[in-house]
């Protein structure tokens, strides 16, 4: 996948690049799961905050731990107060070893 090369880029790109890659191909719109995920990874590698609400967006309606655990760990590293809030606020919607999962990723047990 496309994507999944840019993420394995010896460096990541920047925040202005990783924009141009989200609006040159609509990635935020899309209803791919897997490509919204590989995306917001690329976004939170690059420092991108202006892809923040479409992270946290995506947290709140996918449980599945394949998608929801590297993206706490990148926003975590972006933003660690903001992803704490957003599990906080999303913890009971995913399921239990997902939660205790993302809770030790995040520190809070």
């Amino acid at each position: 996948m496309f994507l999944q090369a840019v993420q394995n880029f010896s460096s990541p790109l920047n925040a202005e690049r990783s924009r141009l890659l989200g609006s040159t191909y609509n990635i935020s719109s899309s209803k791919n799961v897997e490509l919204k995920t590989a995306y917001y990874l690329i976004a939170l590698n690059a420092g991108d905050r202006s892809e923040l609400s479409g992270v946290v967006g995506l947290l709140g309606s996918v449980g599945r731990m394949k998608y929801v655990r590297p993206l706490y760990r990148k926003l975590k590293d972006v933003d660690r107060d903001l992803a704490v809030k957003t599990f906080e606020e999303h913890k009971d919607f995913y399921p239990s070893t997902t939660k205790g999962q993302l809770a030790k990723d995040l520190g809070l047990k």
